[in-house]
């Protein structure tokens, strides 16, 4: 969205009905997560140091994936490809706008 066109679409919001709140808000929550977990990505992908294969400090990036950054391992007796999740709890799982809730639910102790 262009920046001019933020102020006339808050007008607009403020404009709406409680019933047409209470439809846009799950789509509103939907993007919030979606940008939550993006930010979380990007801070990870720039705390990337070594590789979680042979811990080998000689990477160089290596292209993008699904949205992720993915990097290459230059230890000659590695060569392998890893993203900044890799090696941690949220390796290999889908819908990563819901990442974020997941790990409340398992804060508060719940399935």
């Amino acid at each position: 969205m262009k920046p001019i066109d933020l102020p006339k679409f808050l007008a607009y919001v403020r404009r709406l009905s409680a019933e047409d709140l209470l439809a846009v808000m799950p789509e509103m929550r939907k993007a919030e997560q979606s940008v939550e977990s993006t930010l979380v990505i990007r801070e990870a992908e720039a705390a990337v140091k070594s590789c979680p294969h042979c811990q080998g400090e000689r990477l160089a990036k290596a292209g993008h994936k699904d949205g992720k950054q993915r990097f290459l391992c230059k230890n000659p007796a590695c060569k392998k490809t890893f993203n900044a999740l890799t090696g941690t709890p949220l390796a290999r799982l889908r819908m990563a706008e819901k990442h974020i809730d997941n790990a409340e639910c398992m804060i508060n102790g719940l399935s």
